[in-house]
């Protein structure tokens, strides 16, 4: 079986690698060849555009930015979208709009493909040790096609419903923790104010009922201890949008996540974008401490 990869940012590469060391016969394509070199050299080969990728494979997985890639990736010249599509099983795994899924996968269709949405619970550690929880969204017959390879990068496999719902699932877990970010910024800037030492507030924090699981993992970029990423603030941005977007679709209001998000938009205005997303917090510290 022949598997097309695009996309190699972090989560992507990890994921098309677990694919390569598992000896599937892999084609990648990213808009910059150069991230793509080291998949290269362990045996996947390249495709020049999308529609190669489309026209040499059986299963497409895609995992880009945000909706305006995933748009371009499927519908422009050379897209995924302008080759035979009779057969083909497509696996888009970007964080996107649930909008933007039902459209392609109502346009795959007619064309005799299908599309399924699973975006991924988990970080770039999770992919590189094969323990990811995809979050599925599609037909039965898709879904069971799918997940052999999803196993891969995959210790856990949840069918959610029809294409879209993946990614409202995927919404309504991003949510409340990108909105306990910003309530953890605030509380922490009054204890700074206060003369309490961040790491110690952080460490009572993490073993108290007003921790979560993931406060632990992100206590080292919350101190700017580390340069590592597992998911920017841009990234957070973009789903907080996206989630107050579907509120709308839904009927239902979304004032916490509209509040947490012009904290994100801010941050990224000040050039704070490509950071962890745990670093909202000395973001926001500072900027209190500047008042």
């Amino acid at each position: 079986m022949k598997i097309g990869f695009a996309g190699l940012g972090r989560m992507g590469f990890a994921m098309a690698q677990r694919l390569l060391q598992a000896g599937v016969d892999l084609t990648v394509w990213n808009r910059t060849k150069s991230k793509a070199q080291d998949l290269l050299d362990q045996g996947a080969k390249w495709a020049e555009t999308p529609l190669e990728l489309t026209e040499n494979c059986e299963i497409l997985f895609s995992m880009v930015a945000d909706d305006q890639a995933v748009k371009e990736m499927y519908t422009s010249e050379a897209g995924l979208l302008q080759g035979g599509l009779n057969g083909k099983l497509f696996i888009e795994m970007s964080t996107v709009h649930p909008a933007t899924i039902r459209e392609l996968a109502e346009m795959i269709c007619q064309k005799g493909g299908s599309l399924i949405d699973s975006p991924v619970s988990g970080t770039v550690v999770h992919a590189r040790e094969g323990s990811l929880i995809a979050l599925m969204g599609g037909d039965e017959e898709s879904i069971s096609r799918a997940k052999p390879v999803l196993g891969t990068f995959c210790k856990s496999m949840k069918h959610i419903g029809p294409a879209g719902t993946g990614m409202v699932m995927k919404l309504v877990l991003n949510m409340p923790m990108n909105i306990y970010s910003y309530a953890l910024s605030e509380a922490l800037a009054i204890g700074v104010k206060a003369g309490i030492d961040l790491k110690s507030m952080l460490e009572f924090i993490a073993e108290s009922p007003a921790g979560i699981k993931v406060l632990p993992v992100k206590i080292p970029a919350i101190l700017q201890a580390t340069e590592e990423v597992s998911f920017d603030i841009k990234g957070v941005k973009k789903d907080l949008a996206n989630m107050i977007s579907a509120g709308q679709f839904y009927g239902v209001p979304t004032p916490a996540a509209s509040i947490t998000l012009l904290s994100y938009t801010t941050a990224v205005a000040d050039g704070w974008g490509d950071r962890d997303w745990g670093a909202i917090v000395p973001y926001f510290i500072e900027k209190v401490l500047k008042m």
